[in-house]
């Protein structure tokens, strides 16, 4: 009995509070609005574009910068002094060049760092952050799903090539006696 009475309760007690719920007047009201494109959005954007185009004018010279050391390097190895004075002024250039080298390759990580930071902010701005991410992911996802397909082929090409080799060695060996006793 005391169950019958406890569910009528809540059942009551539910019903009571949706009636409560939906008889009260609306005091927020839910509407989309398009924003306005405001001044400030638009001097960001373009100061980020800005920023950007400095960043791959510095990203390409450093490439080249980065480009000309390498060469440097190259050529002091591929040079052909023996003498004492020619080892020492090949040493002192390949380790000059590996230091320009490792400098320019640090200062072009550095500055793509910066750049994707800027590009991200750029995309946050104008909406294209989350479109961008996502397709990043379905790429990733798709990359993932080809690498684990291909690797199911070349694993079932080895059980295969496995799983045959009985027939393979019985047909080698059949091959080997009839042509043994040709001779």
């Amino acid at each position: 009995m005391k169950s019958i009475t406890l569910l009528s309760y809540f059942s009551t007690n539910i019903k009571n509070r949706l009636k409560v719920l939906l008889s009260r007047p609306n005091s927020y009201n839910l509407t989309l609005v398009k924003a306005e494109e405001s001044n400030y959005s638009n001097g960001l954007e373009r100061e980020l574009i800005q920023q950007l185009e400095k960043i791959d004018a510095q990203i390409k010279a450093t490439n080249q910068e980065l480009l000309k050391a390498q060469s440097v390097n190259l050529r002091s190895y591929v040079s052909s002094r023996e003498s004492l004075w020619g080892n020492l002024q090949r040493n002192m250039h390949r380790n000059a060049a590996q230091e320009s080298i490792t400098w320019h390759w640090k200062q072009l990580k550095k500055l793509i760092r910066v750049r994707l930071y800027t590009q991200e902010k750029l995309d946050r701005i104008t909406g294209k952050y989350w479109p961008k991410k996502i397709r990043l992911y379905v790429n990733l996802i798709c990359l993932a799903m080809l690498i684990f397909f291909l690797i199911g082929i070349i694993l079932m090409g080895i059980m295969t090539a496995i799983y045959l080799l009985p027939i393979w060695g019985s047909l080698a060996l059949i091959y080997f006696l009839s042509k043994k006793k040709r001779f």
